[in-house]
């Protein structure tokens, strides 16, 4: 399971182990910028409704977990794709957890060309989106990607759960080569005139003729590989480990031990 702690700042992400057992740390920022332990995930054994091993996040002096009308809760029991809310004892930070499974289509990433290299590209749950993404916390209208001659830049469209580029929330951002947005799950990697994106539960799906997916240029098993290298002249080379050097031998001649002595005579 994949935790993201998001805050109107920055993300922050831990990945927990497959086994559930253990103690772990949810890391942000105070409200001086400093990096500290902010909620703890804990392994609770057969705490699920069927006697499964759970992941449970506990509050603790510092922070707390609330419910939704804000009362503290000592501890909840983390599910899969649900939001939870931390925030600081004296209220001044707050905090949501979203939590997530690691699948192989969060990993993996299609690749998309930008045609005519000038475009605009919205996300949002909203089907009339050019990216739509159906995942319930994602807004209907959650931010913009535009290509043009001038750069790449993302836009939030006034979001709930805000936009994220290489981790950090943006309202509007020039992006590079390299560059993550990240919305809820959905990461978009920027290339240039093209993107790559994961496809978390396979609730992504592209709508807009302005993005074309890009597909690796096919490959011939039946050519004849060998024509495109140079022969190497067999005296300038060996194949090990079938070549074998001789090694020359040496006799070594050992003495007998001397005979022992009786001290006691």
């Amino acid at each position: 399971m994949k935790l993201t702690l998001l805050s109107q700042n920055e993300i922050s992400t831990i990945s927990l182990p497959e086994k559930c057992t253990g103690r772990y740390w949810v890391r942000g920022r105070n409200e001086n910028g400093k990096q500290m332990n902010i909620v703890s995930v804990e392994a609770l054994r057969g705490a699920g409704e069927n006697g499964e091993d759970m992941w449970a996040a506990k509050s603790n002096r510092r922070f707390v977990v609330v419910d939704k009308e804000d009362k503290v809760i000592s501890s909840v029991l983390i599910r899969q794709l649900a939001l939870y809310r931390i925030r600081s004892a004296d209220g001044k930070r707050r905090y949501t957890l979203f939590s997530e499974p690691m699948t192989p289509d969060r990993k993996q990433y299609s690749g998309y060309t930008v045609v005519g290299g000038n475009a605009e590209i919205t996300i949002g749950r909203n089907p009339n989106n050019g990216i739509c993404y159906v995942n319930g916390f994602t807004s209907d209208a959650h931010a913009a990607i535009s290509f043009s001659a001038n750069g790449v830049f993302v836009k939030d469209l006034g979001s709930t759960n805000h936009t994220f580029v290489n981790g950090a929330a943006v309202s509007q951002k020039q992006l590079s080569v390299g560059d993550v947005v990240y919305i809820m799950g959905l990461q978009i990697v920027i290339a240039k005139n093209a993107l790559f994106m994961n496809n978390p539960d396979g609730m992504v799906t592209v709508q807009t003729n302005a993005l074309q997916a890009f597909h690796a240029p096919a490959f011939d098993a039946g050519a004849n590989i060998d024509e495109e290298f140079e022969e190497v002249p067999t005296e300038h080379y060996y194949r090990a480990p079938r070549f074998k050097h001789d090694v020359g031998g040496y006799e070594l001649k050992i003495d007998a031990p001397p005979n022992s002595q009786n001290n006691d005579e």
